[in-house]
């Protein structure tokens, strides 16, 4: 593809060389360019790919994309002087993966909990409807029975258009993704066309990055009042949880269809006339404006009522017919690492999940409350190098519906673990909790096996924060660690727990 192709309908400030040379791929890591590269200098967080433009070119690159063009920069190298390349760079990418997401139904889910339940919920509802569908977010990207790991809720801009590309050149028709706070903030999913898009809810999480909360809350926002409001797609519709205080805000500033769920009875235009949530699972009647719809799901706890009715909304707007919903929603759903069940035969049920902010943990713990036997047991921690203020709330909130709190290591990064324990104990010793109702443990695989040796039958142990996760990050090294993984282990070589 030509360069003047590529860069069709980008504001450009200025131009050297020849723009009709030939592009035989993009890329914004100078590692990965080669002969006939355009090269895309991005500014970063912590690195600026300005400074790797001669690692660029010495690699191949014929072509950049930059916000100053570098003096001394070879006569053979075509260069493109743009504002601001972040934001340049997803809009060059669809050109040159020409546009995949104007062939593709494309489904963005944004908020702090609920993304992925919700992106699963909806596949389930798609593949129950014969159609192609595909999953990008946090745990994998998936489609046509082929699943990646995934690296980051949502990839980089780059990335994100080939693999939508290669999913419309597989025949995919339908694609569900989760879209992060970061992704928005840094421009990745703005060369996409959105059918519609979802939020879920909005609570403390990444004010390591955005600050507060009404930064937080803007740059989801921006799904929103730009990239649905802008997208090219017929029929754009906007499903809002209105329960939460930053859903009920966004109704009321988005300029497009907009369709609402909520718990309340006739507070929304989806809602439960009736529920019951239990062990087993949630049995609800579901009102709607194409019907009532009655489901009885194996998945349990009000947060994942929630997650239903906005897929529900979505699905029904996709003219999604009644039946498959209720089929597809009845249907046995798993979505890893979220109240995920290790089996043994102990008696033990033993639960690990994602949640990892204080509202998740809350979900989580209020969901398990109703059905146990005997004790809760919790254990948790918060990842180094992150929004250090919910620390103590996530203490809180544990104490607060456990009878035992294990404090252990997350992901620590580059912040000292005990540190981190620390943090997250002013929240029980600022509140005069017993020390007999917890115990800190840096290791994790040792908090785990104290949580399963203490636990007796009826018991529940939940395994939070890290959820799907086969990884931990201590230092700057990315270690194998799994709580599944560790909890079977255990659990299996122990005959009898003492």
């Amino acid at each position: 593809m030509k360069l003047s192709e590529i860069i069709n309908n980008i504001n450009i400030r200025k131009m050297t060389g020849n723009p009709d040379i030939e592009i035989r791929g993009i890329t914004s890591n100078s590692n990965h360019a080669g002969e006939g590269y355009l090269f895309c200098a991005v500014r970063g967080d912590n690195t600026d790919g300005h400074n790797y433009i001669e690692s660029a070119v010495s690699n191949g690159a014929n072509s950049l994309l930059v916000e100053n063009i570098p003096e001394n920069i070879s006569k053979n190298v075509t260069c493109i002087e743009v504002e601001n390349s972040m934001q340049a760079t997803p809009l060059v990418a669809a050109n040159y993966y020409s546009n995949p997401t104007r062939n593709i139904k494309l489904i963005g889910i944004t908020g702090t909990n609920g993304k992925t339940t919700t992106s699963y919920i909806l596949d389930s509802i798609w593949k129950k409807n014969s159609l192609n569908s595909g999953i990008i977010g946090t745990i994998e990207i998936s489609y046509n029975g082929e699943k990646k790991s995934s690296s980051m809720t949502t990839p980089d801009s780059i990335e994100l258009t080939r693999i939508l590309s290669e999913m419309s050149e597989s025949n995919v028709d339908t694609v569900t993704m989760e879209v992060s706070s970061h992704a928005l903030d840094r421009n990745r999913v703005d060369g996409c066309h959105f059918d519609g898009a979802i939020f879920t809810n909005l609570t403390q999480d990444h004010l390591d990055y955005h600050g507060n909360l009404e930064n937080y809350y803007n740059s989801k926002k921006k799904l929103f009042t730009e990239l649905l409001t802008k997208s090219e797609k017929k029929g754009k519709v906007a499903v809002i949880n209105t329960d939460d205080e930053f859903g009920s805000r966004l109704a009321g500033e988005i300029d497009c269809k907009t369709v609402t769920y909520s718990l309340k009875s006739g507070f929304g235009d989806i809602y439960p006339s009736e529920y019951e949530i239990s062990s087993g699972g949630i049995k609800a009647e579901i009102v709607t404006p194409g019907g009532k719809i009655n489901i009885n799901s194996n998945l349990i706890g009000e947060h994942n009522l929630y997650n239903m009715l906005s897929a529900i909304g979505i699905a029904l707007e996709l003219n999604t017919p009644i039946e498959i919903i209720q089929e597809a929603l009845s249907g046995l759903i798993n979505v890893p690492g979220r109240l995920e069940r290790v089996e043994n035969d102990h008696g033990i049920d033993v639960l690990v999940d994602y949640a990892h902010t204080p509202d998740a943990l809350e979900n989580v713990l209020k969901a398990l409350t109703p059905i146990k036997k005997g004790r809760i047991i919790t254990l948790f921690g918060c990842g180094g190098d992150r929004d250090r203020g919910k620390r103590p709330k996530m203490a809180i909130i544990a104490e607060r519906f456990s009878d035992f709190v294990i404090i252990t290591s997350d992901n620590p990064r580059t912040e000292d673990p005990e540190t981190i324990l620390d943090e997250i104990e002013e929240g029980l010793t600022g509140n005069n909790i017993d020390v007999a109702k917890y115990i800190k443990i840096s290791d994790r695989k040792e908090a785990i096996e104290l949580a399963l040796k203490n636990a007796d039958s009826g018991d529940i142990v939940l395994l939070a924060g890290k959820g799907h996760e086969d990884y931990q990050i201590i230092g700057k090294d990315k270690i194998d660690f799994d709580d599944r993984i560790e909890a079977k282990n255990y659990l299996s070589n122990k005959r009898k727990l003492q």
